[in-house]
């Protein structure tokens, strides 16, 4: 017999996932121990193996169950004789995407303006080309293992932000736990302002450990999202900022911002990857930029931002890292599936170093950060979701999972969290 936890663990569900199955009668455990917890056994097990082949496929969970309750099984052998053809012509129609994809990177590469294609619009292709949000889950989980650094070009190309595309990147790497779950991840982050750790007083923080800065200085902001921490630069420092960001939204937010206070002469929002800025060499005096970096990687990142810096010019970036060496054994198998470069304090001075900076100073985001300033706007977004899907088991596993992420900082913040690093480039 089967607890409910080893079945989903068995199959890569949720546990929320189950319950639903259970609540609406399409999987019934056929017992209860004394404590009254289910209890799953072999024949359940099978029935809970045909529903996600059957999942897997696309149908509707009403289509399964009427399939499991009243189709006998030859009739069964045959529909999944048919479904494996479908298969087949899926596979067919996402190789046709592949190669509309990689077009679309091609023509993203030309000199010439490109219009990229808006998600929207890719959606409604996929639509008509007859495939459903499972089907458009394996697309991405392919694309993922073949040419993760075109998928993410294809997730920047129709408008998504680098944040978002880190996210459904992830989602696709572990597509089978979580077949519909892109949706509400995107849906779930829409209309949050701050989506990393951070907060006006630390960025203030890092503002007083840095050398002045020239009054004509030429400030860079990276990952600027909707410019929280960009306005604290603009109000503490003279001089121009120019605030990338890759995702249209976030940059008409921080234009409305600009125009009510004044600020369009001061701050230029500016759509851009990180991955591939067109700035000249040697164009800044600071470069800032908060919750970011780690999308291109802590290395990676300051090696490619270097060149920007005109001689001695400044860096001021967060990454997430460890703040022990012995980190409990839980909260590594979290980071190890969420960010499995993540390095300890120590070693990320070591590579600020060997990347060809002068380390000015750094210190730890304090705990309010996280919990006041980003995961307390999420609380009200959880409430929202659940109250919104609370038949749907795939949004109340993206629930699950940033409650999870929540309650792992809150168990274990004192092993790992943001720390601001304060560097000048060397000569």
């Amino acid at each position: 017999m089967y607890r409910i936890s080893e079945l989903a663990s068995k199959y890569n569900l949720s546990r929320s996932t189950l319950l639903y199955y259970d609540r609406t009668g399409l999987l019934t455990p056929s017992a209860r121990n004394e404590a009254g917890y289910r209890l799953y056994s072999e024949s359940d097990a099978k029935r809970l193996e045909a529903i996600c082949a059957y999942r897997r496929t696309g149908l509707s969970l009403d289509d399964i169950r009427s399939i499991l309750d009243s189709v006998a099984a030859r009739e069964r052998e045959v529909l999944e004789q048919r479904l494996h053809q479908l298969g087949g012509e899926i596979q067919a129609l996402q190789n046709q995407q592949k190669v509309l994809a990689g077009i679309l990177k091609i023509k993203a590469t030309k000199t010439a303006p490109f219009s990229a294609t808006d998600k929207e619009l890719w959606v409604s292709m996929f639509r008509s080309a007859g495939m459903d949000d499972a089907a458009m889950t394996r697309w991405h989980q392919k694309f993922e293992q073949l040419a993760p650094q075109d998928h993410h070009a294809f997730l920047l190309a129709i408008g998504i932000s680098e944040k978002e595309a880190l996210q459904i990147r992830k989602l696709s790497r572990n597509a089978e736990k979580a077949p519909l779950k892109m949706k509400y991840v995107y849906e779930f982050y829409q209309g949050l302002d701050r989506l990393g750790p951070g907060s006006t007083a630390s960025t203030l923080a890092a503002l007083e450990r840095l050398p002045a800065l020239p009054g004509s200085a030429k400030i860079l902001d990276i990952g600027c999202g909707c410019g929280l921490q960009t306005l604290v630069l603009a109000e503490r420092l003279s001089g121009q900022i120019i605030a990338v960001d890759n995702h249209q939204q976030f940059l008409d937010k921080l234009q409305q911002t600009l125009v009510q206070e004044g600020l369009t002469d001061r701050i230029t929002p500016y759509l851009a990857s990180m991955f591939e800025l067109p700035f000249a060499d040697q164009s800044f005096d600071l470069i800032w930029s908060e919750g970011a970096i780690y999308i291109m990687g802590f290395g990676e990142g300051l090696q490619n931002w270097r060149r920007l810096l005109k001689p001695a010019g400044l860096l001021a970036v967060t990454e997430v890292s460890w703040f022990t060496a012995d980190p409990p054994a839980e909260i590594i198998t979290y980071w190890k599936v969420n960010y499995p470069a993540m390095q300890t304090v120590e070693q990320n001075r070591k590579t600020i170093a060997a990347s060809g900076y002068q380390l000015l100073g750094d210190f730890p985001l304090p705990a309010s950060d996280w919990l006041e300033e980003y995961y307390q706007p999420q609380f009200a977004q959880l409430q929202k979701m659940r109250g919104k899907y609370p038949d749907q088991p795939e949004a109340l596993a993206v629930c699950e999972e940033i409650e999870q992420e929540i309650e792992m900082y809150r168990r274990y913040g004192d092993s790992f969290g943001y720390q601001f690093f304060l560097m000048e480039k060397k000569k």
